[in-house]
């Protein structure tokens, strides 16, 4: 009877370690789904970013379009100012009226390059952050699956231990 004990912790070892062994396969095949859908949410999210970028894009145009309208409005109503008036096109106050005109409109257009150099910077880190935030760490899943098989592994050996025959079959009793 002792050695069909034997034969059956045996038998329960192998399936263990079978069981253990497609358990880790199932874990692997987990992981590498996961990483793909990782990837496919990064590349999703590129996308969305790229299409943000052309929009704010296309508004930074307009609104310098629109900068560059009201400068120009700006400028004509100083010369019709000074036409009616009846002071020269060559008059400082109608070239200080231009000038001025030509300095607010150079430090508008200038803050909207920065604005915009600015997001495309900020848009670029955040796309950086969440391809890291998106790789799988695999090392740690290699390590659980490695105690999963350590674990089952003492707790064939406890299992062994603990019987009359399992305590024959290691050796431990005198």
């Amino acid at each position: 009877m002792g050695k069909t004990v034997v034969a059956a912790l045996l038998i329960s070892a192998a399936v263990s370690a079978v069981g253990t062994v497609m358990q880790m396969s199932a874990q692997k095949r987990a992981a590498k789904a996961q990483a793909r859908q990782a990837q496919e949410a990064a590349a999703a999210q590129r996308r969305a970013e790229a299409a943000q970028q052309k929009a704010a894009d296309l508004q930074a145009a307009r609104s310098r379009r629109k900068v560059l309208r009201e400068a120009r409005i700006q400028r004509a109503r100083a010369v019709q100012g000074g036409i009616s008036q009846g002071i020269g096109i060559g008059s400082s106050i109608v070239q200080g009226a231009e000038g001025s005109a030509r300095t607010q409109l150079a430090g508008t257009v200038s803050f909207l390059d920065q604005t915009r150099t600015l997001n495309k910077l900020a848009a670029t880190e955040f796309g950086r952050a969440r391809e890291i935030a998106a790789r799988p760490i695999t090392a740690g899943s290699g390590l659980a699956m490695f105690g999963s098989a350590v674990s089952g592994i003492g707790g064939l050996g406890m299992s062994l231990s603990g019987s009359e025959a399992g305590q024959e079959f290691l050796g431990l009793t005198k």
